[in-house]
C-alpha cells in the first residue's frame, strides 16, 4: 500500500511540475523597467517555466506609448486573441498567443522574421 501510494504521488508530481526543456519561448521587456520593447533581439528571449502563453500589452496615450512583453497564464479562451479598452485619453491593447517567440512583431499573430 505505501508503495502504490508512493507511486501516485511521484506520477503526480510528475505531471505537475513544469519541464523547462518544452518551455514555451516568449520575449520579455518592459519600457517602463528600463527594457526598451520597440523592437526585439535575441537576449530578450526567455523559457517560460510554467507559463502557458506569450503576453504583449500596448497602452497608447496623448505623449507617450507603453509595450510589455512576457511569459503568462492563459487568460482568454480562445488561442491568438487580443483585447482592446479605451480609458479616457489612452487606448490599451492585451494580445496573447501560445507559439514560440509569437508575441515579437507588431502583428502579435507572427513570428519577426515573418
Amino acid at each position: 500500500m505505501k508503495c502504490t501510494v508512493l507511486i501516485v504521488c511521484v506520477l503526480f508530481c510528475m505531471a505537475v511540475v513544469p519541464n523547462n526543456v518544452d518551455g514555451l519561448k516568449c520575449y520579455i521587456c518592459d519600457d517602463l523597467l528600463g527594457k526598451p520593447c520597440k523592437s526585439v533581439n535575441d537576449g530578450m528571449i526567455e523559457e517560460c517555466a510554467v507559463a502557458k502563453t506569450c503576453l504583449k500589452t500596448v497602452a497608447r496615450g496623448p505623449e507617450m506609448e507603453y509595450i510589455h512583453r512576457a511569459c503568462g497564464p492563459i487568460i482568454s479562451l480562445v488561442d491568438n486573441d487580443c483585447k482592446n479598452q479605451k480609458i479616457g485619453e489612452y487606448d490599451g491593447t492585451y494580445c496573447e498567443c501560445s507559439n514560440d517567440l509569437c508575441n515579437g512583431s507588431n502583428d502579435i499573430f507572427k513570428k519577426p522574421s515573418e
